[in-house]
């Protein structure tokens, strides 16, 4: 099933993941855990499979090096750290941060808020994923 998904974070002006099409083997009636824990599977996999491309130089384009240049950082993306992601860990995370509200979830801005929530999900449904932030003080 080809969705939208995005991810954004509260007193942030970019997002991190911002409107990609992704394919997600899920069945059209699931529940949020389900959702959740295949959107995290599916992005630990690209994530890993980022690390395996490792190429020995990171050449930079003209569009790279202007798109950098308006944020006044250019860099080669180096990857210094060369551990993969835990896709259990991962998963694991995500659900106890849904459970505790540090992540917000939309399918086509209606709030999702109970991981046993049943939803059904239809080709090209819009997803979004919110980190939420503590409004004062460090922890």
């Amino acid at each position: 099933m080809k969705l939208q998904l995005s991810a954004k974070a509260l007193g942030k002006k970019k997002s991190f993941i911002d409107q990609v099409i992704i394919d997600l083997e899920i069945a059209s009636e699931s529940n949020v855990s389900e959702l959740l824990t295949k959107l995290v599977l599916q992005q630990v996999n690209a994530f890993n499979k980022k690390k395996d491309n490792n190429t020995l130089f990171n050449f930079l384009s003209e569009s790279t090096i202007s798109q950098s240049a308006q944020s006044g950082s250019v860099k080669f993306n180096e990857q210094y750290n060369d551990n993969k992601a835990d896709e259990s860990k991962a998963v694991s995370t995500v659900l106890q941060a849904f459970e505790d509200g540090l992540i917000a979830l939309f399918i086509n801005d209606e709030p999702l808020e109970i991981s046993s929530q049943k939803i059904n999900l239809k080709e090209s449904d819009n997803i979004t994923v919110v980190r939420l932030t503590f409004l004062t003080g460090l922890l």
